[in-house]
């Protein structure tokens, strides 16, 4: 019972190190009038919620909704932009099945309200444009959700790979190994 028990212990603790998944970071481009950040209001279409776990960490507590279909995110002091770029959070993808191949991630209105914006310092709005993130995909610096260009006069909601880096809009997703994989046993059997 012991040896059980440190086993299922053993898998418990082994099943959480081998997650590895990858980092999408939701950023806003600002236009250089724009001094700063006091609220965004934005979704994420196309999370892969059901092969994947999908877990948000954002710069503030102030959060109202879901990702997935509109969430507002408040800052107080507002977010000063490093050069031109706001960082508002993260979020932390575990893929346990395979996604297809050119999997697409769109900042896109949100559900229920309809916008996609920023406000600024000043406490004005700003209509936004979003952009895309591909998974596993070969086109990794194309960065448009369709043919949906929008305006370059906007601030532009960006999911990156790199928060510095304004090109790094796709990455591969890794499989989640779990212990049902034969070497992830290896480990199990050193302890009979």
């Amino acid at each position: 019972m012991k040896r059980f028990i440190i086993a299922a212990l053993f898998l418990c603790i082994a099943g959480g190190a081998l997650a590895e998944g990858v980092d999408v970071h939701v950023v806003v481009y600002l236009d250089p009038a724009i001094a700063g950040v006091t609220a965004a209001e934005f979704k994420v279409e196309g999370l892969p919620i059901g092969p994947c776990a999908v877990e948000a960490a954002w710069n503030t507590d102030l959060v109202i909704g879901d990702v997935s279909t509109g969430i507002a995110l408040a800052f107080n002091p507002p977010v000063v932009p490093a050069g031109y770029l706001v960082h508002l959070g993260t979020l932390h993808v575990t893929c346990f099945e395979p996604i297809a191949d050119e999997h697409l991630l769109c900042v896109r209105p949100t559900d229920d309200t309809g916008v996609l914006v920023i406000v600024d310092e000043q406490f004005v709005m700003h209509d936004a444009h979003g952009l895309a993130h591909r998974f596993n995909t070969e086109y990794l610096g194309w960065c448009e959700c369709h043919n949906d260009p929008g305006s370059r006069n906007m601030p532009v909601f960006m999911l990156l790979a790199d928060p510095q880096d304004t090109n790094s809009c796709g990455q591969d997703m890794p499989v989640e190994t779990t212990a049902s994989n034969p070497s992830a046993w290896s480990v199990i059997k050193a302890l009979y």
